[in-house]
C-alpha cells in the first residue's frame, strides 16, 4: 500500500523564493530532524531540481552582492518527498506544488 499523501500548495509571485525555501528546508533536514529516527527522501525528479537549486544558492555566496536574485520560473513545479522512520517503508508522502500567482488589489 502506498503511503498516505499530503498535498501542500506554495503560492507566490515568480522569483520570490518558493523553490529556494523548499531547497533550504530539505538541505537542513539532515542536520536537524535527520538526527532522529525520521527519514525524508525526495523522488528522483525532485532530487535533481533541488540539487540544481542548491548549487545555485551556494554559488550566490561566492560573489555576494545585495541586489537582484535568481530568475524564477513561470511553469508550476512539483516536489515529492516520502517521510517515515529510517529503515522502514515511508508512512507519508509530501507533495509540494509551487505555483506562481499574481496578487492584485482593487
Amino acid at each position: 500500500m502506498p503511503p498516505q499523501e499530503l498535498k501542500i500548495a506554495m503560492l507566490g509571485a515568480r522569483g520570490v523564493g518558493k523553490t529556494s525555501l523548499l531547497t533550504a528546508m530539505y538541505e537542513q533536514f539532515e542536520e536537524t530532524i535527520g538526527q532522529t529516527n525520521l527519514q525524508l527522501t525526495p523522488d528522483l525528479e525532485s532530487s535533481a531540481l533541488l540539487q540544481e537549486r542548491l548549487g545555485q544558492l551556494k554559488s550566490l555566496l561566492d560573489h555576494y552582492e545585495a541586489k537582484g536574485g535568481m530568475d524564477g520560473r513561470s511553469d508550476p513545479r512539483s516536489f515529492v518527498f516520502d517521510l517515515g522512520n529510517k529503515g522502514a517503508k515511508p508512512s507519508l508522502r509530501l507533495h509540494f506544488r509551487a505555483n506562481n500567482s499574481s496578487f492584485h488589489r482593487n
